[in-house]
């Protein structure tokens, strides 16, 4: 996972206090395209409309 995070230049994150509880890498060029090809949610938090925020937001932020 550290290694996808370093190669994305597009990263959304999702936190409960101090607590990660969900990240959406994407490569992009801030144009055209944007490729999220996964993302992860904590275990207690999926089914929560985390997921989905997630992909919200990062068509919104490229």
């Amino acid at each position: 996972m550290e290694r996808v995070i370093a190669n994305s230049n597009l990263t959304i994150s999702a936190w409960d206090e101090d607590l990660l509880i969900g990240i959406a890498p994407s490569v992009t060029d801030f144009h055209y395209a944007c490729s999220l090809s996964d993302f992860a949610v904590h275990q207690s938090y999926q089914r929560s409309g985390v997921g989905k925020r997630l992909q919200s937001l990062t068509v919104v932020g490229f």
